[in-house]
């Protein structure tokens, strides 16, 4: 151990905050004794630079794990061991050791030495992005989105001249498409606001749009190397357990405390690498209804696990408590696929590939700016009638100079989850062979050639933006999963039709 490390260890309520205002919550200690704070970070480094998994954005000079090809790394992520559980909390078993030889040290370059070899800012820009992409979705999902994303956008000069659109098709199937949004927002504030340079504190890194205090300290810490905590669900997880602290963890009492405990434990020599080793350790180990506490580095200083043990307490499961969820909104909406068989273009053909009408959503509210078929909100029992009225009052504003109608049918419903909705979708799907001269009229965008035409002026109005899309370039707009569900639904019904016909 350097006398850098000693000095600091020993110094452990440098930069705490107000940690020792913190109360007790239901009579237990909430903030870390002094002295276990250098065996607690001890532990878990070491256990990380055995154990943590290789994600293609992940550099840990201090890794003692085999070197291998992150090509592959999908094959080796895991989101937890595949050795036995303990689920109820029983006797301790000593953590195992690293592998045999293997020094109790540690490398003396830091991550930022080793950032600045790759520069540093574009090491900052790829963990905003893998840190973005991994909120809300699991890292085996992200690995090939993150792949693809920085082959297109390596640098965040590129992603800024980026458009909306763009981004959206890499992102589909991510969901939470905000986070997208607020990517490019993000790069173009970095681009034209601070002419380039990446924040590398955490007061400058949340004046950009999107980056939260969550964001803002792995970006701090794992890419510039400053000592700044980090709180997500497997840190809470992790520290409601180490100190025993139930009730909501979303209750403002609690979430302060976590990030107090987050900033007591943040190592000063290797910040990054410690507050990702306490987000790996919660989600490889201490899971959430799983927990391998027999595996577990800092098992000798849980809280919740002692508890256990001395039959005081339930199981280790308890902790946290659990989130007071609100029930998700009842959303009832209709659909019209809208298939153009005959139009404009000459040559065209009964028989040939369908163009698609599409409309673009608002820019602000729930998938704000991304595109989905003609839809209008309806009363959850409303009729046939009052739902193809609805369409129709619609498709006349989309549509103005009218169309020739060749079949219309009924096909189905679909419900889609959201984090705070539940859509269900009344889809029918509308046939055309002909549309009328002022269809381009006032109030309406269009587009003129399948993805990538110019799109006229939008005039005053409600009336959305719309485009015509060749079926064969639908995967190129970067739809849903939503929509996604209903054009293969259409797509279903028009193949039994045909075969009906």
């Amino acid at each position: 151990m350097t006398k850098e490390r000693s000095a600091r260890e020993d110094s452990p309520d440098v930069g705490h905050g107000n940690i020792g205002e913190i109360e007790d919550i239901g009579g237990k200690q909430t903030c870390f004794r002094g002295e276990e704070i250098a065996p607690l970070r001890k532990g878990l480094l070491r256990w990380y630079d055995r154990n943590h998994r290789e994600l293609p954005w992940r550099i840990n000079p201090h890794s003692q794990l085999k070197k291998t090809d992150l090509s592959d790394a999908t094959d080796t992520v895991q989101e937890v061991p595949s050795k036995k559980r303990q689920k109820q909390g029983g006797k301790r078993v000593a953590p195992q050791e690293g592998p045999a030889g293997v020094p109790d040290t540690v490398l003396k370059e830091s991550v930022l030495e080793l950032a600045k070899a790759e520069g540093v800012e574009n090491r900052a820009y790829a963990v905003w992005v893998s840190e973005v992409m991994c909120q809300q979705t699991r890292v085996v999902v992200v690995m090939d989105y993150f792949r693809k994303w920085m082959e297109k956008w390596p640098t965040v000069g590129e992603l800024a001249q980026a458009t909306q659109e763009e981004v959206i098709q890499v992102w589909a199937g991510l969901g939470y498409y905000r986070r997208a949004r607020f990517l490019l927002e993000g790069a173009k504030y970095i681009m034209s606001t601070l002419g380039g340079r990446f924040p590398s504190t955490v007061p400058e890194l949340l004046k950009v749009p999107g980056i939260g205090a969550y964001t803002a300290g792995a970006i701090a810490s794992i890419a510039f190397d400053v000592r700044a905590p980090v709180v997500d669900g497997n840190v809470v997880r992790v520290l409601s357990r180490l100190r025993a602290i139930s009730g909501d963890p979303t209750e403002k009492g609690n979430v302060k405390v976590h990030w107090s405990l987050a900033e007591q434990l943040v190592d000063a020599i290797r910040p990054g690498c410690f507050n990702q080793a306490l987000m790996e350790l919660g989600a490889m180990v201490c899971t959430p209804t799983s927990p391998d506490c027999s595996g577990c580095p800092v098992s000798g200083h849980c809280q919740a696990l002692k508890l256990a043990e001395s039959g005081i307490g339930g199981p280790v499961t308890e902790f946290p408590g659990k989130k007071v969820k609100k029930a998700p909104r009842e959303e009832t909406v209709a659909v019209c696929v809208v298939e153009l068989r005959k139009g404009e273009k000459p040559g065209r053909s009964v028989e040939a590939s369908p163009e698609y009408l599409l409309i673009q959503r608002p820019k602000t509210g729930l998938l704000a700016g991304l595109w989905e078929f003609p839809t209008v909100s309806v009363a959850s029992k409303a009729s046939k009638s009052v739902r193809r009225s609805a369409l129709d009052s619609l498709l006349a504003r989309l549509l103005p100079g009218g169309y020739e109608t060749s079949e219309r049918h009924e096909v189905g419903e679909y419900v889609h989850v959201f984090s705070h909705v539940r859509q269900t979708m009344l889809i029918e799907r509308l046939v055309i062979t002909e549309m009328k001269s002022g269809q381009n009229g006032k109030g309406v965008k269009r587009q003129r050639e399948g993805v990538g035409g110019e799109l006229e002026d939008e005039s005053e109005g409600s009336t959305p933006q719309t485009r015509w899309v060749p079926e064969e370039e639908m995967t190129s707009v970067g739809l849903t999963s939503g929509v996604k569900k209903v054009l293969d639904m259409a797509r279903k019904s028009r193949a039994l039709t045909t075969q009906k016909s």
